[in-house]
């Protein structure tokens, strides 16, 4: 599949927009980039049976990008819990080759409905977070049985639907294993950052065992250019924006997402 040089405005705008929104909101742009792409590969690539695969795949790659730089800030800023990503990168790692072969293998029409679902679930999200500024407080316990469930989780999340993972393993670390919120951030950075690598290199063990290119590296080059690009604007807009009126339109438009896959599923 050929890349029109003329799309490169529309796919550094894309990243551009989301690397924004996702500084001001907290989340992962994967859950931009995906639908995004679903929609966008066949109208302007041809890519139709085979488009949210590739999407997926294609956004893990931009996620795995973008990552580098928000692990590097985190670690300078000492906000990693090291005895906690040490125990949680072997379960997550493991998940995120699992998933990647989740999203290499599995029908199309199945990828569709289960990421809509969880698009569903990070609209509910958006939603709950409107006004809630409570987080979990306690003697932290990072026990094994308690970092595996939840960093294996994350990285079958993360490849399998090519997100970043953080709306999952930041309130669950915080929650059950008491790590202070800001240690949360910064070790779920360096995680996603693990996962996201273990996964792309998975994507590419299934495009060589299925034939099918499924990452789009012009693309996501170009979309990584313009997320990082606009990550620190985002930052510097955090204090002058209503943030839950923000958080509430745009958990609209991801239930909206979410029904347009859905129904395409059909």
């Amino acid at each position: 599949m050929s890349f029109d040089l003329s799309l490169i405005p529309l796919f550094l705008g894309l990243g551009v927009l989301t690397g924004f929104l996702s500084a001001l909101l907290g989340i992962g742009g994967g859950i931009i980039y995906v639908p995004v792409l679903t929609f966008a590969l066949p109208l302007l690539l041809g890519v139709n049976d085979d488009a949210i695969r590739i999407a997926i795949a294609t956004s893990l790659l931009v996620v795995f990008l973008t990552a580098i730089s928000s692990s590097v800030a985190n670690v300078r800023a000492r906000n990693v819990d090291y005895r906690l990503l040490k125990r949680a990168l072997a379960a997550g790692l493991i998940g995120a080759f699992v998933g990647s072969q989740f999203g290499s293998h599995l029908p199309a029409e199945v990828l569709r409905v289960a990421f809509g679902l969880l698009q569903f679930y990070v609209g509910y999200r958006l939603i709950r977070a409107i006004g809630r500024r409570e987080y979990a407080e306690g003697e932290e316990d990072i026990a094994w049985r308690k970092v595996i469930p939840i960093s294996g989780f994350t990285g079958v999340i993360t490849s399998t639907f090519g997100i970043g993972g953080g709306l999952f393993s930041v309130p669950a670390f915080n929650q059950f294993c008491r790590v202070p919120l800001r240690k949360c951030v910064g070790t779920s950075s360096n995680l996603i950052f693990f996962n996201a690598m273990m996964g792309v290199a998975g994507y590419v063990v299934g495009q060589t065992i299925t034939g099918l290119p499924l990452i789009r590296y012009d693309i996501a080059f170009t979309i990584a250019i313009g997320a990082m690009a606009a990550a620190p604007l985002g930052i510097r807009f955090l204090g002058r924006v209503n943030l839950d009126l923000l958080r509430r339109v745009f958990a609209l438009l991801v239930f909206a997402s979410a029904l347009n896959l859905l129904l395409g599923a059909l």
